[in-house]
């Protein structure tokens, strides 16, 4: 397995846990009893996706400390993080187009 394609997948899963984070902060979810039961559906403790997050993204920062990547940092904080489009977020730190899209 190559290093992008396990960055990729742990950039999804990094995504879904705050999108699953997101949508449960605050809120109790009611049982339908009329429905039949979808069966056992995991979902993760929301202190181990909490961990996960904050890991991903340690890490991410770690990776990119050096100073002559600086733009890569704040590129990964805005589009990986931010989750702001590629577009939008190489404009928005100042990189020139053709750098990341390698």
């Amino acid at each position: 397995m190559k290093a992008t394609e396990i960055f990729d997948i742990c950039h999804a899963r990094y995504r879904n846990l705050r999108e699953w984070l997101a949508g449960t902060a605050g809120q109790v979810r009611s049982i339908d009893l009329d429905t039949p039961s979808q069966g056992y559906i995991w979902r993760p403790q929301r202190a181990r996706a909490c961990e996960y997050i904050a890991d991903f993204e340690r890490i991410g920062r770690h990776a990119l400390r050096r100073p002559e990547w600086k733009g890569r940092l704040k590129l990964f904080e805005t589009y990986f993080v931010g989750d702001v489009e590629y577009r939008r977020a190489v404009r928005q730190v100042g990189v020139a187009e053709g750098t990341f899209d390698y």
